[in-house]
């Protein structure tokens, strides 16, 4: 018999239906199960069968449905067939990570494997959940659960992590605390990615909303080599970006600034933006990324519109006053007040040579003048 977790990337549905069919010929008993999602993404769709495109009415039609409930893990295995050849081998002989090691500074980061994803939920909801609502668009704080790479990896289901807030809160529709429900609803983002992506596989590389793609792109590389590199010159952008290069992973509320600045600022097509994040997110799962960098350009399901254009500028103020994220990650701007932190252009010329900054050497001049770049992007969202 031969047992698998589904996988819901579209470009692997016909390697899964070739394996199917051999299966059969082979007259081999097979089962495949929802390894890594609650439910499986079609399962849950409006009265008519039709796929939702707004997340709160799939939101409200889950919390409807009898959730499975977390199996116990098994007592005993049965031993192996005695003719049974077992096979070893490890990571390294698999060659499948390439001969650059960049990918173990890492390590420092992060601790892979089961045992730490709970380490991790059970430390979230003891000590974190409840400022869940006012801490998590904050960068500079330790606000949130740091799950996705474990959810992405198939370290922790997400089943098991609603479970462990309902025997802590009871039932989820119960529940009134709105930091423990946004907390659940972002669980539950991940399963409305998945949703859309079963329905409309082909948003893996075009856009939901067929009229952008009329929409004037410019594949600028000097643009996007800097913005992948933390080169922008605007600081929020500069510490996301070097944040995802030396962890593999960026706080949320900074993926949503650096995005917007890539597609409306820089005029860069959101696709390749995806690409880069599929590159070096841990956490990047098709369904999520996609999702995520379409939610942004405006052009995907229940997305923010495109004339939303995060100012890099006052999004730096708003969520990191301080400029303690900045500093973290743009050390050269470690002694720049924090009244020209986001803006250090404007910063009096005695500020900056008391604080070391030499623009365009030491710390890169901005790229594009923030006002002049969103005129020109609504000019091209008017021209569609």
């Amino acid at each position: 018999m031969v047992l698998w977790n589904r996988s819901y990337n579209p470009k692997e549905s016909k390697t899964v239906k070739q394996l199917i069919k051999k299966l059969t010929n082979l007259d081999v008993r097979y089962e495949s199960f929802e390894g890594s999602l609650l439910k499986n993404p079609k399962s849950l769709t409006k009265s008519d069968g039709t796929p939702y495109l707004v997340y709160t009415p799939f939101w409200n039609n889950f919390l409807k449905q009898n959730q499975e409930k977390i199996l116990s893990s098994p007592t005993v295995l049965p031993p192996l067939p005695k003719n049974y050849e077992h096979h070893n081998t490890s990571v390294e002989n698999l060659k499948i990570l390439g001969k650059n090691s960049w990918y173990k500074k890492f390590h420092e980061f992060w601790t892979p494997g089961e045992k730490e994803a709970l380490r991790k939920v059970s430390d979230f909801l003891k000590h974190k959940v409840g400022q869940y609502q006012s801490l998590r668009d904050l960068p500079h704080k330790d606000g949130t659960s740091c799950l996705s790479p474990h959810l992405h990896f198939g370290e922790i289901h997400p089943q098991r992590i609603l479970s462990l807030v309902e025997k802590n809160h009871g039932p989820i529709a119960k529940i009134k605390d709105p930091s423990i429900i946004q907390f659940c609803k972002e669980i539950l983002w991940r399963e409305f990615s998945y949703h859309l992506l079963q329905f409309f596989p082909h948003t893996t590389d075009l856009s939901l909303k067929e009229k952008f793609s009329s929409f004037p792109w410019r594949k600028n590389k000097t643009y996007f080599l800097a913005w992948t590199k933390g080169q922008t010159g605007y600081p929020i952008v500069d510490a996301g970006m070097r944040q995802l290069w030396q962890t593999g992973w960026m706080h949320n509320r900074v993926r949503m600034i650096s995005a917007s600045f890539l597609i409306k600022h820089l005029n860069v097509p959101w696709q390749e933006g995806a690409k880069w994040f599929w590159q070096t997110l841990l956490d990047a799962d098709l369904a999520s990324n996609t999702q995520g960098w379409q939610w942004t350009a405006g052009c995907g399901a229940d997305a923010a519109p495109f004339f939303r254009i995060f100012n890099p500028i006052t999004q730096g103020q708003k969520f990191d006053p301080e400029g303690n994220y900045a500093r973290l990650w743009c050390p050269e701007l470690s002694k720049l007040p924090s009244r020209w932190i986001y803006s250090p252009w404007l910063a009096p010329s005695e500020v900056l040579i008391k604080a070391g900054i030499k623009l365009g050497e030491n710390y890169p001049k901005a790229i594009v003048d923030h006002k002049t770049a969103r005129e020109k992007a609504l000019e091209n969202y008017k021209s569609m």
